[in-house]
């Protein structure tokens, strides 16, 4: 059976920049579901990586270091907010992200790994990663106290700069390239875990494929919708699930036409 391939519903790469007011430690404590987002009770798996010695045993003060001694338009962190595939297991889920991480990032740079699983509009799974990385390399070996760390890098002699920052995270292909890395390793853990689906990274019209364009909601409606409040914009709700209702009608034909054509030509051989 040839399967068509469909685009990933998220894969996102974003930079925490101090010129936009973005706070390494919060975005971290977010992340981790720590202090006040402890509520949001949807945490699987929390992974800390490669930090130097000061930040080994809590990796916050990493960040909150990082909010401190780089320069005031810096880029504090980067973050890539990953989609996961519900056809997958937890486990299987846990491997796959893993081993992509282990690949683009490896030993080179500081990250924290997280998995998170809230429930999704439509009542089952939202299974996500988000990686929170520092662009600082680590490839030179020098240990550094967080005052120096995040200082300019000095290339003549590096004991007295900074960790530099690897200019392979600023290209502007570096996103095309993970995305494309992340289609082969998901097709790879589909077909490993016997799932007869693949993902492609081109858009569904790319792809020649005609679905109907869903509404949009703000985060406030989402969040209302997932917890099942009342919801002020009921219209756009409503065509939001009418929308999904129809695709879901639209894949079963479909699918029901696929398997009438396999029995008809069955039946021919």
């Amino acid at each position: 059976m040839e399967f068509l391939p469909v685009a990933i519903s998220h894969f996102r790469v974003k930079g925490g920049s101090k010129a936009k007011g973005a706070s390494g430690r919060e975005n971290f404590r977010y992340l981790c579901r720590e202090g006040k987002y402890q509520q949001r009770n949807d945490l699987v798996e929390v992974i800390h990586k490669n930090y130097p010695a000061w930040a080994k045993e809590d990796p916050k003060q990493f960040w909150q270091a990082a909010d401190i001694y780089e320069r005031a338009n810096a880029r504090v962190y980067t973050e890539l907010e990953i989609a996961l595939p519900r056809e997958l297991s937890q486990s299987q889920q846990q491997r796959l992200i893993n081993d992509f991480v282990k690949q683009e990032i490896g030993d080179r740079h500081p990250y924290t790994l997280v998995l998170h699983c809230p429930q999704s509009l439509d009542g089952g799974r939202n299974p996500h990663a988000h990686i929170m990385m520092s662009e600082r390399s680590l490839v030179d070996g020098v240990a550094r106290e967080k005052e120096t760390f995040f200082k300019r890098a000095n290339s003549k002699y590096p004991e007295r700069g900074g960790a530099a920052k690897d200019p392979d995270w600023n290209r502007k292909e570096k996103v095309a390239e993970l995305r494309n890395s992340w289609e082969k390793a998901i097709n790879l853990s589909l077909k490993r875990a016997g799932i007869d689906a693949v993902i492609s990274m081109n858009s569904l019209a790319e792809q020649g494929i005609e679905r109907i364009p869903e509404p949009k909601l703000g985060a406030a409606q989402t969040a209302m919708m997932r917890q099942g409040k009342h919801n002020d914009n009921t219209l756009l709700v409503q065509s939001l699930r009418t929308v999904r209702n129809i695709e879901a009608s639209l894949g079963g034909v479909q699918k029901e036409i696929t398997e009438t054509i396999q029995d008809l030509a069955r039946d021919v051989v």
